[in-house]
């Protein structure tokens, strides 16, 4: 969990530059985000610890990961984690998350 913060960390920082931020505020912007992500990223390690996780919980936790992943400058994570959303139900793709994000 901790390394796809780090490496997300040091590409939010340069995306928000990129749009004038301040250091005062990209440090501000980027603790809320890593809180934020936490968060998300605990409830899905919990979801998926089930022994049959909610696809439709599932698909919420990822959305709320989504938003963040996006407002830190992550698009392309993002777009590919919404993409996910749509299979779910498949074990490979579950399988996939839980590698791409865990």
């Amino acid at each position: 969990m901790s390394r796809l913060i780090e490496t997300i960390q040091k590409s939010a920082i340069e995306y928000m530059r990129e749009f004038g931020f301040e250091s005062e505020q990209i440090d501000i912007l980027i603790d809320k985000g890593k809180k934020d992500l936490t968060k998300a990223l605990e409830k899905l390690e919990k979801e998926f610890a089930k022994e049959s996780p909610s696809i439709q919980e599932l698909s919420d936790i990822l959305h709320a990961i989504k938003g963040v992943l996006y407002n830190l400058g992550s698009h392309d994570l993002a777009n590919h984690i919404n993409e996910a959303r749509e299979n779910l139900e498949r074990k490979t793709t579950q399988d996939e998350i839980k590698k791409l994000l865990l």
